[in-house]
């Protein structure tokens, strides 16, 4: 990962958070642990936007990184725009009664 954060510092995005795997995501539960090729990491905003793609050079093999820029989603109430240790639904599932509600 130290390879991709300093492509990342190279053209001048700071990572807030170390760079972490993601879980692929499989329903059996005999998979549950393996992880899948995405990862995730944090970082600094800034006014400059970020590259849809990141190009760089590693022992002589080029690669290309895809970047995405998604809102955090609450792990408790399935919202997007917070963490769920922030959660001001206190982790209950959004209904029709709370569609009103702005999520900042």
């Amino acid at each position: 990962h130290s390879v991709i954060e300093q492509a990342l510092l190279e053209n001048g995005i700071k990572t807030a958070s170390p760079i972490m795997l993601l879980r692929a995501g499989l329903k059996n539960p005999d998979f549950v642990h393996v992880y899948g090729i995405k990862r995730q990491v944090f970082i600094y905003q800034d006014e400059k936007p970020i590259p849809e793609t990141l190009k760089f050079e590693y022992l002589n093999t080029h690669f290309r990184i895809f970047l995405r820029q998604e809102n955090p989603t609450c792990a408790l109430c399935k919202q997007e725009g917070h963490f769920a240790s922030r959660c001001p639904f206190n982790g209950e599932p959004i209904s029709s009664d709370n569609e009103n509600h702005s999520i900042t």
